[in-house]
């Protein structure tokens, strides 16, 4: 069909391009030349011998015209196994990898060009595209399905910029099975409900979900208005365990550092760790969540060279953002971080460089990759709370802080040390190790210029009862981006034990929603902080879930123990002695060790003693051992 002086054709366009080209062009331009040149040795008379041809190229992208669908499709998957297999050869520095989209599309004749919206959409799928894989279109699909020996995943209708199409995925290499959604009805079925009902009724639901096996996950949140983001662990692919660190690190320091910015909503790392656990796919996720964009990734490691791959999905209009790979020497992995956190507020509309001043110093935060296993290794020792692991704790910080030149991570473990110590040493080295530990807290925020930090420096004010400058460092440090669920939690203990309930009601409720899947230790705070207003009623639903928990054995009989707590004070206001007494046997029940003893952990830095001695009293009273 004539269109003016060009000709109209119906044809079997293929979109080839490199992943990561231009990054690597930026790294070392004349050896990523020279590799592209190597793999086009590949393709380019692959592409000939299989009846095609090439009409267009542009640096790392190729066009190339089939008369055959299955031809194409054929030509695609074996230059992409042929890939495979030529990278897994090769060093990561020296490795390149390719997306192919593949359409059959109306396109208009330009002498040898071909253009038109048929190839605008194989470019679309393409763009769309896994690394190393093939995308293709329904109407590819519909004609190569009895015809070749592939396996093919419906990811249903995608919208890129104008086009909008339906796509499937081609399962080779690594592919992934990504989730087809309906694309119409996704807004709806996050915001079920209004999150503002009563922020009690939200805890109850939050705890009921710290089962991370639970299927329980239908959800009614609202999207918060601004961007909303989850980075789920990067998946370890260097076939060493031990790199794990690794993996878990740099999706955990990308969260860090996205919620240095107060205009993204960034789920916490710990309930990221655990929904990635759940077998959901991405739009269940963010439904359980409620999050409109997740990151994923996965990272490769071997002999001193480093592979990272990433993408953004946009969980609501069910499409990818942004993927790209990072190739280079394992010590560039915090220059990866920095790279895909620009991506991600660049995608996310969010202006990163302004907002805050740059990207990250790493030569003021991780002294070295080493220093950041190190790091994660005390904290996992600090969480357990034994004397035992309390040494080993010690073991790695004397590894790590050596001395006043040391970064701010450094300072900010052995910090954690002195925190613990307080709780664990000796009494007659409290003020001791009170004093070492703010002075570790200070000159790790004058490094870091981070929340974590000021939490902890507010801690040890708390241990001195000085509550106003505990309440000052947590303001601060809510006030720093977008705080973590651990940071609004400890904040709201400090309003708390200052006899400031109404506050602390409001900043763990916001932990909550940030973390999830939280540990059970925030919602016995909320449950504190609600009897304290005197809402008994919604103070009750969320001790009870607390206690149902640690009954079934789905959480530690600790915080069964606290809420508990809870509930028999509450009885006793309520003039039902009978439940009082009930609820302090249920304790002797779940854990026989709980004294009144326990109560002065909880709430022994309370502002108001005498009203923590009430609560002695009236336990006591109710058959609670006292020691």
């Amino acid at each position: 069909m004539k269109d003016g002086d060009s000709e109209r054709k119906l044809a079997v366009l293929v979109a080839i391009d490199v992943v990561g080209y231009s990054k690597s062009v930026e790294r070392n331009e004349a050896k990523t030349i020279a590799t592209l040149r190597k793999y086009r040795a590949i393709l380019d008379p692959m592409i000939e011998s299989m009846g095609g041809r090439i009409f267009n190229t542009g640096g790392d992208s190729v066009f190339a015209e089939f008369g055959s669908a299955v031809q194409a499709l054929k030509c695609a998957t074996h230059f992409q196994r042929d890939v495979y297999e030529k990278n897994r050869s090769l060093q990561i520095m020296d490795q390149m990898f390719f997306r192919i989209g593949v359409n059959l599309g109306d396109v208009i004749e330009d002498d040898d060009n071909l253009l038109g919206d048929g190839v605008n959409v194989a470019a679309r799928l393409e763009s769309i595209c896994q690394p190393s894989g093939v995308c293709i279109s329904k109407a590819i699909y519909d004609l190569v399905k009895d015809k070749v020996d592939e396996q093919f995943h419906d990811i249903g209708l995608q919208r890129v910029k104008e086009n909008q199409f339906h796509a499937f995925d081609v399962l080779i290499n690594e592919t992934k099975r990504r989730q087809r959604k309906n694309t119409h009805s996704r807004t709806k079925k996050i915001s079920l409900t209004v999150l503002a009902t009563t922020v009690a009724t939200i805890a109850v639901f939050f705890l009921v979900r710290l089962d991370p096996n639970s299927k329980d996950i239908d959800v009614g949140f609202t999207l918060p208005t601004k961007p909303s983001l989850i980075v789920l662990p990067f998946k370890n692919l260097s076939g060493d365990p031990e790199k794990i660190f690794i993996a878990e690190g740099i999706a955990e320091n990308i969260t860090s550092q996205v919620s240095r910015s107060s205009d993204v909503f960034v789920i916490s790392n710990n309930s990221a760790k655990k929904v990635a656990g759940m077998d959901l796919d991405s739009s269940e996720i963010a439904d359980a969540v409620g999050v409109r964009y997740l990151m994923s990734g996965s990272v490769q490691e071997a002999a001193g060279s480093l592979r990272v791959n990433v993408e953004l999905i946009d969980a609501i209009e069910d499409r990818i953002v942004w993927v790209d790979k990072f190739s280079g020497k394992t010590e560039q992995l915090f220059e990866f971080q920095d790279l895909i956190t620009e991506s991600v507020f660049k995608n996310l509309q969010i202006n990163f460089m302004s907002k805050l001043g740059g990207s990250s110093n790493h030569s003021s935060h991780w002294s070295s990759i080493e220093e950041m296993r190190l790091f994660g290794e005390g904290r996992r020792h600090l969480l357990k709370w034994t004397a035992d692991a309390h040494n080993e704790m010690e073991r790695v910080v004397n590894e790590v802080y050596t001395g006043p030149q040391s970064s701010g991570p450094a300072h900010l473990l052995r910090g954690w040390l002195y925190f613990q110590k307080v709780m664990m040493d000796r009494p007659e080295h409290r003020e001791l190790n009170i004093a070492e530990g703010r002075r570790m807290a200070q000159l790790a925020f004058d490094i870091m210029q981070t929340p974590n930090p000021l939490v902890l420096g507010a801690w040890f004010d708390l241990y001195e009862r000085s509550y106003d400058a505990a309440q000052q460092k947590v303001t601060e440090a809510a006030g720093m981006g977008s705080p973590t669920g651990d940071m609004l939690a400890v904040g709201g203990t400090v309003y708390l034990l200052s006899m400031k309930p109404l506050e602390a009601k409001k900043m763990l409720a916001e932990a909550m929603r940030i973390s999830p899947f939280h540990p059970a230790w925030y919602a016995n705070r909320y449950a504190t902080s609600l009897a304290m207003l005197g809402e008994n009623g919604e103070a009750k639903k969320v001790a009870q879930s607390i206690f149902e928990k640690a009954k079934s054995g789905e959480i530690f009989s600790l915080q069964g123990s606290r809420a508990l707590v809870t509930l028999a004070l509450i009885a006793d206001r309520e003039n039902e002695p009978k439940k009082a007494r009930d609820y302090v046997n249920e304790i002797m029940q779940i854990q026989p060790s709980f004294t009144q003893k326990e109560l002065d952990k909880q709430l022994g830095m309370l502002k108001d003693q005498n009203l923590l001695a009430e609560y002695k009293r009236l336990l006591d009273k109710y058959g609670l051992p006292r020691d």
